[in-house]
């Protein structure tokens, strides 16, 4: 199965990605669905007692992994070497 995340947060060390994919894995065990089905699993998932503003941290969170998985499958991602490239350009300066 493939996991989102790791398609996202390319150009970050494999020990990042593995947690991070590791902990989208448990809060989306399941593959995108709708928007509003998201939305319903994610209020779900929350505590009881949790805010307004945890629940818009998530939200965008949840808005942020959509888009980065469309950006990843119509191919608008950067490989792991154009990215080391880029950051050897930028920190040698």
């Amino acid at each position: 199965m493939r996991r989102p995340f790791q398609t996202i947060v390319i150009g970050l060390s494999t020990g990042i990605v593995e947690r991070v994919s590791a902990s989208f894995s448990r809060c989306y065990p399941k593959p995108m669905a709708s928007a509003k089905q998201d939305v319903a699993n994610l209020l779900n998932r929350l505590p009881e007692d949790c805010t307004i503003e945890d629940i818009q941290y998530h939200l965008y969170v949840l808005d942020r992994i959509r888009q980065g998985i469309e950006a990843a499958e119509s191919g608008q991602t950067v490989s792991q070497e154009e990215v080391e490239a880029s950051l050897k350009k930028w920190l040698a300066d």
